[in-house]
């Protein structure tokens, strides 16, 4: 007779889904059973066979292809139903939230405190990189479709929009240089303001004394906001107000210029299309005022992997909120941005020291009560025009109905 082995391999792992303390040996009934039927089971199978250092049987063996595959198969049924869309809806606008708040956190660091003070290059940096981006994803990946644009609507819709669009990013980029981020979105509350104003010249928009009255409320509040700063820049606030009033044109522009003739474009394609000339319209202030500082002065640096990511956080931002505009409301996508602009003022005081007094809380308060008034009158203003359209098709319908009806009694 032979001697018994000094010492019995040891088993390298136990099986996925058994109890660590229980031998492998016990399981093979078992893992034989599971394979009979047919091999349904998602469990991968370390054999006891292969942990005795031998080749398993090819019939007890079950890939990790399988298991992947099958969670996978789980996971988008799950998705289909609707307890899954509402998860994906949440998530979306989760990570639209974070991103914004990334991003405008990110500027302020990197013009600020880096010392990166060149809000012309990184707007340019974000345009170029948001532009290849874009390129990639419509002509290469194509996951998006590219609009329909002719050269004529190019010049004369999409290049203005791009020109505001600029103005506006660095111009509202250039005010962290100076003010704090509570205080900029506190003057950004201005944008309704604006963007009626703006609406009603160029008669995109008729003068309403309601509207009119909200916009006076929104004012208010921000002038009492502006007061209650302990100390103000006048430099940023000319900087951020020149931003909204150029946003403000952009957004009027994109409706009379694009939405007017057809052509409705979503973040992914406006990249596509108006971040190039973009960066071309701001090289002409960056030529002018930042490369000069550049070349002159060697107390600033160049982090390529802080750019790339800043970047990235902007790109992904634009990818997020086509996601959320797919998925949900303008009502969500409003109260997204109140939390988002509530979050921005308390992370400013939190991370950068940003001194806010109860002054400007209360004037922000009425600033934001005006908001609201004014986004639940557009909110109404949206649904009566869908009510007047829709009695409008059933009129039509109708009165169609009865002229046939009419023609064969005829007949």
């Amino acid at each position: 007779r032979e001697s018994a082995p000094a010492a019995f391999p040891t088993p390298q792992l136990p099986l996925f889904g058994e109890s660590a303390s229980q031998p492998h040996l016990d399981v093979m009934p078992d893992l034989k059973s599971r394979v009979g039927e047919g091999g349904g089971s998602t469990t991968v199978v370390v054999s006891a066979a292969e942990s005795l250092g031998q080749a398993p049987p090819g019939n007890l063996r079950i890939t990790l292809a399988t298991r992947l595959e099958n969670q996978k198969k789980i996971l988008a049924e799950y998705l289909e139903t609707d307890s899954g869309q509402r998860l994906v809806t949440a998530l979306c606008l989760l990570v639209y939230v974070a991103l914004s708040l990334t991003i405008v956190m990110f500027n302020k660091w990197l013009l600020y405190f880096s010392g990166f003070h060149f809000p012309v290059a990184l707007t340019m940096w974000h345009m170029a990189f948001c532009s290849i981006l874009a390129t990639v994803i419509i002509k290469g990946l194509k996951w998006v479709p590219p609009v329909e644009m002719t050269p004529t609507t190019y010049t004369t819709s999409v290049l203005p929009i791009g020109l505001f669009f600029s103005l506006s990013l660095w111009f509202g980029n250039s005010a962290f240089l100076y003010i704090s981020v509570a205080f900029i979105q506190m003057l950004k509350a201005l944008m309704p303001v604006a963007v009626f104003l703006v609406a009603v010249l160029l008669r995109t928009e008729s003068l309403k004394w309601k509207t009119l009255g909200i916009m006076v409320i929104i004012s208010l509040g921000v002038a009492i906001t502006a007061v209650g700063q302990i100390s103000i820049n006048f430099t940023g606030v000319f900087y951020q107000l020149t931003g909204i009033v150029a946003e403000a044109l952009r957004l009027v522009l994109t409706q009379v210029l694009l939405q007017s003739k057809g052509v409705k474009m979503n973040p992914i394609t406006s990249l596509y299309y108006i971040s190039p000339a973009c960066f071309v319209f701001l090289g002409v202030p960056f030529y002018l005022l930042e490369y000069p500082k550049m070349i002159a002065s060697d107390d600033w640096s160049l982090d390529i992997p802080v750019l790339f990511a800043n970047g990235c956080v902007a790109f992904f931002l634009n990818i997020a909120v086509f996601l959320v505009i797919g998925r949900t409301s303008a009502v969500t996508m409003r109260v997204a941005g109140v939390v988002k602009d509530w979050s921005l003022i308390c992370l400013s005081a939190l991370l950068f020291g940003a001194k806010i007094s109860w002054l400007t809380l209360s004037g922000y308060g009425v600033a934001f009560i005006g908001v609201t008034m004014y986004n639940i009158q557009k909110q109404r203003d949206a649904q009566e025009k869908r009510d007047k359209e829709s009695a409008k098709a059933s009129s039509l319908q109708s009165a169609t109905a009865t002229s046939e009806t009419s023609n064969g009694n005829t007949k």
